[in-house]
């Protein structure tokens, strides 16, 4: 027998209630919860329908009444483990994402990113962008250039324009598509601060 075939056949409030733990604030639920990350709402599914619905959700359902079409239920208390109605209203995605900038739940956002593979999210290192400026220099194709490096073309572009990895790119050969540009425009100096 699985954990929950002993809520077949019970309504959804009868199936809510046995997953809650009632307190005087916020009530724990003990069912399932949604475990990808950032997440934790609590989960049960709707009897026939055979659909997950998030636990705060049936809570509201089940105590206040309906939600309307295009509306969100918020929490007051910002547990996403919490089921008490008293705790939830109703909002939409512009409220929630008000209410999370006023109660600090965004992670600061840095004025500076870290530069190079200092970032997490880099995927490239120093001496694979220098990699890349010598590969410019031969004017090898993007394309080209991006397969080797495991990167997508529009990464190669920014590098050469010294959009990204300008640390790194700034001062290096001029390149020939900007040494024509200027050229075009009348240009003569070759300043690529």
């Amino acid at each position: 027998m699985s954990d929950t075939q002993h809520l077949r056949g019970l309504s959804l409030k009868e199936r809510f209630e046995l997953q809650v733990i009632k307190g005087n604030g916020c009530w724990a639920w003990t069912g399932t919860r949604d475990k990808r990350p950032g997440r934790g709402y609590g989960q049960l599914r709707r009897s026939r329908e055979r659909k997950w619905v998030s636990a705060h959700r049936a809570a509201y359902e089940i105590y206040i009444g309906p939600i309307p079409d295009g509306l969100l239920v918020l929490h007051d208390c910002d547990n996403p483990n919490c089921v008490n109605p008293k705790h939830l209203h109703l909002g939409t995605w512009l409220d929630n994402m008000q209410e999370a900038r006023t109660r600090n739940r965004f992670p600061p956002a840095t004025t500076t990113p870290s530069p190079g593979s200092k970032n997490g999210n880099s995927k490239l290192t120093e001496e694979k962008v220098m990699g890349m400026i010598q590969r410019f220099q031969e004017q090898i194709p993007t394309e080209v250039i991006a397969k080797e490096f495991g990167v997508g073309m529009t990464q190669v572009r920014n590098i050469r324009n010294g959009v990204q990895w300008a640390h790194i790119t700034r001062g290096a050969i001029p390149l020939p598509h900007r040494r024509l540009k200027q050229h075009r425009q009348g240009e003569h100096s070759m300043d690529y601060r």
